[in-house]
């Protein structure tokens, strides 16, 4: 997936050294209509790289998480059902946002812009009306909120896998 944004982008930078160079001088005008008319173009490839990326990293950090020969089993066990639930937490956000078909840059693009399109698939509407709307719901682990109520405590945050150095500060938190 990451070779064919990265071709892509490669191709456009080239069709556009080549459109340049061949107008001679050109205007911050041209320049702008070029980059609008190649913006969806530009964006696929960057969310394809993006998307390889991540799943690289995702992918070897479960690896490091779930092989670790240090760890006990009930340490890995424990591990991998965290793994499990934060697989479930990304399922149910992809769900939420459509399937993977279907350009994710662009929602969040017209998201941005307000511009959002019209044919919106309310869970009222939709005929699992009975299941939850998760996409007003953050993928990440969040402090609970209570309404009216203001708390501050300090939530657990993920510790460094194991061998990983901290970096030493000075002054405290």
């Amino acid at each position: 997936m990451w070779g064919l944004g990265a071709i892509a982008l490669i191709q456009l930078q080239e069709d556009m050294k080549k459109q340049l160079s061949s107008e001679g001088d050109y205007t911050e005008e041209e320049l702008e209509e070029y980059m609008q008319n190649h913006k969806k173009l530009m964006i696929d490839s960057l969310w394809k790289l993006n998307v390889a990326d991540i799943e690289a990293t995702l992918s070897r950090v479960c690896q490091m998480v779930l092989q670790d020969n240090g760890a006990k089993k009930e340490e890995l066990r424990a591990r991998a059902k965290g793994l499990k639930t934060l697989g479930k937490i990304f399922q149910r956000v992809k769900s939420a946002n459509g399937n993977e078909n279907e350009s994710v840059p662009n929602k969040a693009v017209h998201k941005l812009n307000g511009s959002e399109t019209g044919n919106d698939t309310s869970p009222s509407t939709s005929p699992k009306s009975s299941s939850p709307d998760f996409s007003s719901q953050s993928p990440y682990v969040e402090a609970p909120r209570f309404a009216g109520m203001q708390f501050d405590y300090n939530f657990p945050r993920p510790t460094a896998p194991p061998g990983a150095q901290r970096p030493t500060s000075t002054s405290k938190d």
